[in-house]
C-alpha cells in the first residue's frame, strides 16, 4: 500500500499547520521518494517514525524495532535487504563492523 505525495502533503500540513508548510512537506516527501514516482510504501514512512521515537534508545535497538515492524507488515524481506536497513545507522567502518557482528549474532 502506497501513500501519494498529495496525501502526504495534505496529512502533514493539516497535522503541523504553519510549522510545516507545503514546500517543506514536499521536500520531506522527496527524501522518501527516491525513485521519483510520487508515491512511497506506507511502511517506509512508518519505519521513519520509529526512528524518531524513544530518544534514549540505542541506534541498534531502534533498527531492531524497525525490522520487527517490517516483519509484521511486509510479506517478505531478504537478509540482504535487512542488512542494508541496519547499515543505514553506520557512520564509520568501525560501526559497520559492529553492526555486522550484531546482525550475525541476532539474525543468522
Amino acid at each position: 500500500v502506497f501513500i501519494s505525495r498529495d496525501q502526504f502533503v495534505n496529512i502533514t500540513t493539516a497535522t503541523f499547520g504553519e510549522k510545516l508548510n507545503q514546500s517543506w512537506a514536499n521536500h520531506l516527501f522527496s527524501g522518501f521518494d527516491t525513485q521519483r514516482r510520487d508515491r512511497v510504501p506506507w511502511v517506509d514512512l512508518a519505519a521513519a517514525v520509529c526512528l524518531l521515537q524513544k530518544a534514549n534508545e540505542s541506534g541498534f535497538d531502534k533498527l531492531v524495532r524497525i525490522f520487527q515492524f517490517y516483519r509484521e507488515n511486509v510479506a517478505s524481506m531478504t537478509m540482504q535487504q535487512l542488512l542494508r536497513v541496519f547499515m543505514i545507522a553506520a557512520a564509520s567502518g568501525e560501526e559497520r563492523h559492529k553492526i555486522q557482528s550484531k546482525f550475525n549474532l541476532h539474525f543468522r
